[in-house]
């Protein structure tokens, strides 16, 4: 007996990370990227959405972004310790570092959230630099005022983050980079008394809890950066559906 079988393919391409099938991101626990949403950091597990090119050079980005920050401030380090030529140049690249990462935040919060979000970081940029001219100056003074007023300028961005995502806890970003700046002003110290060893030492930790990952083995910001961006994408996918 003959029979006729029709068999019907359907093939779906997913291009834009706002396009994502849900089957990527674990509802039950609410992870993406090894994050859950209560800002908790997990182990990864699942890693499915590294297959969603998108994300995956959103990531990259990140990572970018974050390390052309983490060594223009290295260098504005040396230049002010030194006493070179080029601080105001590199203060300028700093804010077109922080406008790129703000081009990552407006992914996912738009041009609202991303105007906040570049200027309260640039806000901690440009005192966490005034505080690094302070120590040069040794105006011991105007280093500790300007040092209280980093670390509020710290915990406003801190609670920033967290007001607009759970996956960027404020005590997780204020450790990270109170952590970030206690490193760089090691450095400007250590060049100033010529301890050139521990002056490199401490920029690399600093890039590496920005970039690699934090001391005790935690992602680094970069990584929780992008992960709460993501985390931001997918969900709002998934509510859409």
């Amino acid at each position: 007996m003959y029979k006729k079988i029709t068999h019907h393919i359907v093939e779906e391409h997913y291009d834009h990370p706002a396009i994502v099938p849900a089957t990527v991101y674990n509802c039950s626990t609410g992870t993406v990227m090894g994050y859950h949403t209560t800002g908790t950091v997990v182990k990864p597990k699942d890693f499915n959405i590294y297959n969603i090119e998108g994300l995956k050079q959103l990531e990259k980005d990140s990572i970018n972004a974050w390390a052309r920050l983490s060594g223009r401030i290295r260098s504005l380090v040396i230049s002010i310790t030194e006493g070179d030529k080029d601080i105001d140049i590199l203060k300028s690249q700093i804010s077109t570092d922080i406008t790129e990462l703000g081009r990552l935040v407006e992914t996912a919060y738009g041009e609202a959230g991303s105007k906040k979000f570049m200027e309260l970081l640039g806000t901690v940029a440009t005192t966490l630099i005034d505080v690094l001219a302070a120590i040069k100056s040794d105006a011991t003074t105007a280093t500790a005022r300007l040092t209280a007023k980093l670390q509020n300028d710290t915990a406003a961005f801190a609670e920033f983050l967290a007001s607009v995502n759970p996956a960027w806890p404020a005590d997780a970003v204020m450790a990270i980079f109170g952590r970030m700046e206690e490193l760089y002003m090691a450095q400007t110290r250590h060049r100033i008394k010529k301890e050139w060893e521990q002056g490199v030492d401490a920029a690399d930790k600093a890039y590496s809890i920005i970039v690699v990952n934090q001391e005790n083995g935690d992602p680094s910001f970069s990584d929780i950066f992008s992960g709460g961006i993501i985390d931001a994408i997918m969900t709002s996918d998934i509510r859409t559906q």
